[in-house]
C-alpha cells in the first residue's frame, strides 16, 4: 500500500472516529456531568485536527510525487542525449550520437532540447531559435 492510500485511510477512519464522537456528545444518558461532555468535546477537536494534519500530508505526498516523477522524467531525457560537436545529440543504443543537434545551453540550463537551425549569418553556422546562441557549424549525424 503507497503512503497516499495509507493518508486516505487514515483520514478516512479518523473521519468516522469524528462522526461517532460527535454522536457521543449528543447522548444525554452517558454525559451526565460537564467533565464527559467536554472530555467528548476535546475528542472532536482532536480528531479534527488530525483529520487537518493527515490531509496535509496528504496533498505534500502528492506534490512529492509530482516532483519525483518530474525528476524521473528529466534524468530519462539526460540519459537519451550524449554531447558531441558542440550540441547534444540522441544516443543510440551502442552510446553514439545520431540525427539533428540540441543546443548545448538550453539543455544544460534549462533542460530544454531545442533543435538547432541553419544560420542565415554564414553558410557554416547554426543558431538556437529559443536562445539565439550560434554554433561553427550544424552537424547531423546519420546513423550507418
Amino acid at each position: 500500500m503507497d503512503a497516499i492510500s495509507v493518508a486516505t485511510t487514515a483520514y478516512s477512519g479518523l473521519k468516522v472516529a469524528g462522526q461517532i464522537a460527535s454522536g457521543l456528545r449528543d447522548i444525554d444518558v452517558l454525559m451526565k456531568s460537564a467533565e464527559y461532555k467536554m472530555q467528548i468535546i476535546e475528542l472532536v477537536d482532536r480528531i479534527a485536527d488530525s483529520k487537518m494534519a493527515v490531509s496535509e500530508v496528504q496533498e505534500a505526498l502528492v506534490e512529492k510525487d509530482r516532483e519525483i516523477r518530474r525528476l524521473s522524467e528529466l534524468l530519462s531525457q539526460r540519459e537519451s542525449v550524449v554531447y558531441a560537436l558542440f550540441a547534444y545529440y540522441r544516443k543510440k543504443a551502442n552510446g553514439k550520437p545520431v540525427g539533428e543537434p540540441y543546443c548545448a545551453p538550453c539543455f544544460e540550463v534549462r533542460n530544454n532540447l531545442v533543435h538547432l537551425t541553419r544560420c542565415s549569418k554564414g553558410i557554416h553556422q547554426a543558431q538556437c531559435p529559443e536562445c539565439k546562441a550560434t554554433f561553427p557549424e550544424l552537424t547531423t549525424i546519420l546513423s550507418p
